[in-house]
């Protein structure tokens, strides 16, 4: 069962659909990407979202691109897709439309956006934020040659904790 009410005329408002010949493709699509989506968020934040408006608005809009984008991207690569190119002729005069950008480009684009708006939310980010995910042992500091001068006691010019050479020419 879904938790974020997202429904299907916000997913169509979004991908530009505007009657119902594709509704059935939506709703599929939604069916099996929307709680696959919502088992990325934090169960304590989809928790807390039925008492948080703004906290329900976000998650909601986050999944609605996410889904819109998805389809949008899998339209654009439908290679049974409407053509994006149309040619008109009137006698001599020939008139050709054309996108103004990919649909697979516009829809990942969408899709990447509502997951951006979702990652705060998402489970492996509350892990880090909560102390539960991977971290450093205590004691050890962080890796590179930074970390090895200052492990070392060392930090002058040239990492070797005196100062550079004279050369004699």
């Amino acid at each position: 069962m879904s938790v974020l009410p997202v429904t299907l005329a916000g997913v169509k408002l979004l991908c530009g659909i505007a009657d119902t010949s594709q509704d059935a493709a939506v709703t599929a699509l939604m069916a099996l990407a929307q709680p696959a989506l919502e088992y990325t968020l934090d169960p304590a934040i989809l928790a807390n979202s039925a008492n948080d408006a703004g906290l329900l608005a976000t998650l909601t809009l986050g999944a609605t691109e996410a889904l819109a984008g998805a389809y949008v991207a899998a339209q654009g690569r439908n290679p049974a897709a409407p053509p994006q190119q149309q040619t008109f002729r009137l006698s001599t005069l020939e008139v050709s439309t054309r996108p103004l950008a990919d649909p697979a480009k516009i829809g990942a684009a969408l899709a990447a956006s509502g997951l951006a708006r979702l990652a705060p939310f998402s489970r492996s980010a509350r892990a880090g934020a909560d102390g539960g995910g991977r971290r450093r042992p205590a004691g050890r500091p962080e890796r590179g040659p930074a970390a090895d001068r200052e492990r070392a006691g060392r930090g002058g010019p040239g990492g070797h904790g005196r100062p550079a050479r004279r050369r004699h020419v």
